[in-house]
């Protein structure tokens, strides 16, 4: 049982005399209850009490459970780092492989989650493979002024190669670019006016490009429809030309990419053009679909766990617990996004929550 075998990978700080319950029951009870749509530590008490004889069918639990003021005591001591091996050793064994994946790297703010009361909100940086909908790991930061930090922290711990990562402009640093490359990856990033000299350079490229007859520019065009919503997007890619002044400081640019939106939403227009750059050759089809589905991280993660795991309403200071009970929620969410059939989160969880088989086979799935 692949996440049974992952999660002997977590150790706690605790003293060796103080061992009643062992860590690894306790994690394998939070993410199950988790599994089953319960987040505070009363209600993973309770369901852990009502589903006891289910749960030792795979951990003996003699001493029963603790109680839920030790679940989350237990939770404050567990080492993090060893909480996230379980989930990246996890979804390594369970992620498919394609040509290029794309990764989408982004950060989120746990509203409610402190190491206490006075200190700075828990930010979360995520690495997020887009076409699967799954985390691949996460760096914990101080804040977003934090992030560039944390994502280079991220990469040394990520195997990128032959990936193709996507960030917001705040990443549109020399220092990122060139770690991502020396790591065998190439990296797709937004450029705005933290960059103005490259972003006038990037401009003036394109308007030039744009002066030319219409038969001789190349796009990929793309058009949605939905909810009074009507959106046409065109993508430019060109080789960079860079003067002489960037051209050294940005040596690893090899593309540039120009998208072009025009939306109409409920009868109003919009027209926005948004640059990037991009240390590979990219075809058109592939800067749409990477300029695209960054904004997945955002809208299968980041919704997902506000709106259905309560993210931002979990309310907790002591510790690691904030961290960990975060890397927790990440692996279920994994899991379900791995699990079989059509059913949305939260019926998978509710269905997880009455039908022990189901439960199980979500969270042994593939084995």
């Amino acid at each position: 049982m692949i996440i049974i075998e992952q999660l002997k990978k977590v150790k706690d700080t605790r003293s060796h005399i103080n061992q009643v319950y062992p860590v690894i029951e306790v994690a394998f009870v939070v993410i199950t209850a988790m599994l089953c749509g319960q987040n505070k530590w009363t209600d993973i008490k309770d369901f852990g009490e009502g589903n006891i004889d289910w749960l030792r069918k795979y951990f003996p639990y003699e001493n029963g459970l603790p109680t839920r003021h030790n679940i989350a005591a237990i939770m404050r001591t567990v080492v993090p780092e060893t909480l996230l091996d379980a989930m990246v050793g996890w979804v390594n064994l369970h992620r498919e492989k394609h040509a290029q994946p794309i990764i989408s790297v982004d950060g989120k703010v746990l509203k409610g989650a402190k190491a206490n009361k006075q200190d700075n909100t828990l930010y979360m940086v995520s690495a997020f493979d887009v076409d699967e909908g799954l985390t691949l790991t996460h760096q914990p930061c101080e804040g977003k002024g934090m992030e560039l930090t944390a994502i280079r922290n991220l990469l040394d711990t990520l195997d990128i190669k032959g990936c193709l990562l996507t960030a917001v402009a705040l990443h549109c640093q020399v220092e990122t670019l060139n770690k991502v490359v020396n790591k065998g990856g190439d990296f797709l990033v937004q450029v705005k006016l933290n960059q103005r000299s490259l972003l006038a350079e990037v401009d003036t490229q394109f308007q030039d490009y744009w002066s030319l007859p219409e038969d001789k520019q190349e796009s990929y065009i793309t058009e949605d429809k939905g909810h009074g919503r009507k959106e046409s997007r065109e993508v430019y890619v060109l080789p960079a030309a860079f003067s002489e002044a960037l051209r050294e400081k940005w040596s690893v640019v090899k593309s540039i990419v120009a998208v072009v939106r025009d939306r109409t939403v409920k009868g109003k227009g919009s027209y926005e053009t948004s640059y990037y750059i991009c240390t590979d050759h990219l075809s058109l089809e592939l800067a749409s679909q990477a300029t695209r589905k960054h904004w997945h991280i955002k809208n299968q993660q980041h919704w997902a766990l506000d709106v259905i795991f309560k993210e931002d309403e979990q309310r907790i200071y002591a510790g690691d617990s904030a961290l960990n009970m975060a890397c927790c929620r990440r692996f279920v969410q994994n899991l379900f996004r791995k699990s079989e059939g059509n059913l949305s989160v939260p019926r998978k969880m509710n269905k997880a929550a009455w039908n022990k088989d189901y439960r199980a086979s979500v969270l042994f799935t593939s084995d």
